[in-house]
């Protein structure tokens, strides 16, 4: 039997239907759109009640049954083709064009092009997906009228071409260890990449990958080679040649391993004068909790002290503190350069920090690159004032992490006069009202002092030293949760008395929970240990019924509440 592939790009003439062969066919319906009309005589019905399987097609997958056609499309000298249009809405709204393949009255579809119209909506994960179809039969009678016929709307059901994936593999070092290989928080069908940095102590050792559901992956044969396929069920190995670390990545997508020989640091440590000489010693580096092949960036702050500027430092790696090992230390190429910024090396020179002051200093250990960036303030800014008793040491503190300048503290308790330092004492560094070249909040100039003055109460303090700009928010405070009144859905206000000391009472329901937020928002929220509250803690349990007399108290830190029950 003849099949045709029929081209969607079919342009219907002006239609015009003769009465020989309208016969009992209902006046037709145009529709500009679409260019055809409905028939009652033009009738399709899919072929499957169930879920059309892309995974066991071959290259294409019949879809639809032409049921019934006009007869005037069957006259000698007529002709009839079809083309679909493909939806994933009932309205059609998003249809895409698409071939058709004619086989007498059935119609198929080419698997890839059906496959990929339905992973560019869904995604590759293999479940049903419902794609809605509607059929033209561009018929062109024994005059040579071109009519377009109309079919109703089709749903049919598709599973896409994909094996299933795993949520967790391990990589098995033949006859020793089994790691668990990473992954990220995203669905396995958004990102089917795993990968492990592994480090062996002979060569050839053999590797293996065991999903969680037991099924082994390996090669063909046993291969040395970086990169290639891997099968369920294959019993090779791949051999990593040497004894050293290395990443080994697999994409379950794909089924595609590689291998990737790295040294990676995965710590660095600042040495040299400021610290100790030490290549097992010196001032750690932060880090993120990715692996170095995800992250390969440290960072470090660092105060220079006033009057030791112009010493030097080197960065001692992970390596050299296991072995207190000098050739894995890194350096820069040119022994005591002032440069802040340059290539590393191992084994190589000191930079010279020519100021004092606050540094951060990032290493990449992927690109063997570091930065040091002065900081013109410190990263951390006190708030002395009436609400603590003029203390800076003890005062509450805002941070700048980024070094960027731009403190913030979103829970401050002020009652009154304040001021800001740049240190836990009274100089070098105040900042007071004149510094600020904009205040936005309720805050006012201290009469006879250059102090700021707030009323009492609890405020979001954001401050940008590059324009010495000031914004402050008030904050009122509320308790909300399945065990308050409103539940998750309603704030119950708490009110102040003393300065930073919220109260309410209210009757709260056992084994449910309570939170507490400022200005109905989540932007913050307390919650966790009720004797050390956090921002974005855990809800907390209330233990019975009762109706609770609740102090928030944020008038020290750290922050607490408790909660009365007045039942007794």
């Amino acid at each position: 039997m003849m099949s045709l592939l029929l081209a969607t790009t079919f342009v219907a003439c002006e239609s015009v239907f003769e009465e020989d062969f309208n016969g009992d066919v209902a006046a037709p319906q145009t529709n500009e759109e679409d260019g055809g009309i409905y028939s009652a005589d033009f009738e399709v019905s899919t072929l499957n009640d169930g879920a059309f399987d892309l995974r066991n097609s071959s290259d294409d997958v019949a879809l639809f049954q032409v049921d019934k056609v006009p007869a005037f499309t069957t006259a000698d000298g007529a002709t009839v083709s079809y083309t679909a249009k493909i939806s994933f809405t009932e309205d059609l709204a998003d249809a895409q064009a698409s071939d058709l393949i004619v086989s007498g009255s059935t119609l198929s579809m080419s698997t890839a092009m059906l496959d990929d119209l339905v992973k560019t909506k869904y995604g590759i994960e293999p479940v049903t997906h419902d794609v809605y179809a509607q059929i033209s039969a561009n018929c062109v009678d024994a005059n040579g009228t071109a009519i377009r016929l109309l079919s109703s709307t089709q749903m049919i059901t598709v599973i896409p071409d994909m094996h299933l994936i795993s949520d967790a593999y391990d990589l098995v070092l033949v006859d020793k260890d089994t790691i668990s290989l990473n992954h990220s928080e995203k669905s396995v069908y958004e990102d089917p990449i795993f990968s492990v940095v592994v480090t062996t102590t002979e060569a050839n050792s053999k590797v293996q990958f065991l999903s969680a559901e037991k099924s082994t992956f390996g090669v063909a044969a046993d291969t040395d080679a970086a990169e290639g396929l891997i099968e369920q069920g294959a019993t090779g190995a791949i051999l990593l040649p040497t004894a050293s670390t290395y990443r080994i990545t697999i994409n379950m997508e794909t089924y595609t391993y590689q291998v990737e020989v790295a040294d990676y640091p995965t710590a660095i440590y600042l040495i040299g004068d400021y610290t100790e000489w030490n290549p097992a010693g010196g001032a750690e580096f932060s880090h993120s909790e990715k692996d170095v092949f995800d992250d390969p960036v440290f960072e470090l702050l660092f105060e220079i002290p006033e009057g030791s500027e112009g010493k030097n430092v080197k960065f001692a790696t992970s390596q050299s503190r296991d072995g207190n090992d000098w050739s894995k230390v890194l350096g820069a190429e040119v022994d005591q350069t002032t440069d802040l910024s340059g290539k590393l090396f191992y084994d190589k020179g000191a930079i010279n920090i020519v100021e004092s002051g606050w540094h951060k200093f990032i290493v990449n250990v992927e690109t063997m690159t570091y930065e040091i960036v002065k900081f013109d303030a410190p990263p951390v800014i006190y708030i002395p004032g009436n609400h603590q008793g003029w203390n800076p040491a003890s005062a509450p503190q805002m941070l700048s992490p980024d070094m960027d300048m731009i403190y913030t503290n979103n829970i401050v308790m002020l009652n009154g006069g304040f001021k800001f330092t740049g240190q836990p004492d009274w100089s070098p560094t105040e900042y007071n009202y004149e510094t600020f070249t904009s205040i936005t909040g309720p805050f006012t100039k201290d009469s006879g002092s250059t102090n700021l003055v707030a009323d009492p109460g609890t405020y979001q303090l954001v401050i940008n030293l590059t324009d010495n700009t000031l914004t402050a928010t008030s904050l009122s405070w509320s308790a909300i949760g399945s065990a308050t009144p409103g539940g998750w859905a309603t704030d119950t206000p708490l009110v102040m008395g003393d300065a930073g000391v919220y109260t309410a009472t209210m009757t709260l329901t056992g084994g449910n929970e309570i939170k507490f937020r400022a200005n109905n928002d989540w932007g913050i929220n307390l919650g966790g240990d009720t004797d050390n509250l956090t921002e974005g803690g855990a809800n907390i349990v209330v233990p019975e019924d009762g109706t609770y007399l609740i102090t928030l108290d944020l008038s020290t830190t750290p922050f607490v509440v408790t909660m009365e029950n007045q039942n007794g």
